[in-house]
């Protein structure tokens, strides 16, 4: 774009990348300002169920920008939940960022309860423990995921009898509609989705359809100082 007369500081058009840029000073680009870097933000939103993550929608379903700010509707979400899901979201101004939380090897903890419906005889509840070695589903291996229940306080006369109950779960990854192919894998649908945690980020008490901002000093100490450096504009 240089060499091609596009860009021009302060209204001198550049013949050489070779060019320090003072501070202050106008760079265009076929004669618009480039748009400002925006410092690094993470922010916590509880997403109700049928939200589209996604900006717009065709169907004109509810998406995010619906409940945003319009200061903050053009945030990344860090990964997806489902249309039907609910839970926390985190929302940055960074892609980079984004991608950093969002890629299995770095190993970013999600937590999920789920409202479960099926039988829970010995040997289905027994593949629960198996998950912690991962699953493979329709030539698609998912990675170890970690699952805990409560057990109910009454035995059902009939074990045949189906129940709802409640599960909580853990994973390392976020591939499309995971848990609900995990579930139905081993013979359970999934009433209710929400997620609570990702990485040290907890939904808490926040408020359906309600946003808070992560503390820049609280993000720092959790992305890691390289990464901060990396994707923060002072």
């Amino acid at each position: 774009m240089i060499l091609s007369g596009r860009v021009a500081v302060s209204g001198k058009t550049l013949a050489s990348p070779a060019y320090d840029v003072e501070d202050g000073a106008e760079v265009t680009l076929d004669g618009f300002p480039l748009p400002c870097a925006q410092p690094l933000e993470l922010y916590l939103f509880h997403k109700p169920r049928e939200v589209l993550t996604a900006r717009t929608d065709k169907s004109q379903r509810v998406c995010l920008p619906d409940l945003l700010p319009a200061s903050l509707a053009r945030l990344k979400p860090v990964g997806r939940l489902d249309f039907i899901s609910e839970g926390l979201l985190l929302l940055t101004t960074s892609g980079d960022l984004a991608r950093h939380l969002e890629l299995p090897q770095n190993a970013w903890k999600r937590c999920y309860r789920l409202r479960l419906y099926g039988r829970k005889d010995e040997q289905s509840l027994a593949r629960f423990k198996e998950l912690r070695q991962g699953i493979e589903i329709g030539g698609v291996r998912y990675r170890p995921v970690c699952v805990t229940f409560k057990k109910p306080r009454h035995a059902s006369k009939d074990a045949s009898q189906k129940s709802n109950f409640w599960v909580e779960v853990t994973l390392t990854e976020g591939k499309n509609r995971e848990l609900r192919k995990i579930m139905g894998a081993l013979g359970y649908g999934v009433s209710r989705l929400m997620r609570t945690r990702f990485g040290p980020f907890a939904l808490g008490e926040l408020a359906r359809g309600a946003y808070k901002r992560v503390a820049p000093k609280e993000l720092r100490a959790a992305v890691g100082e390289k990464l901060w450096a990396l994707t923060n504009v002072d």
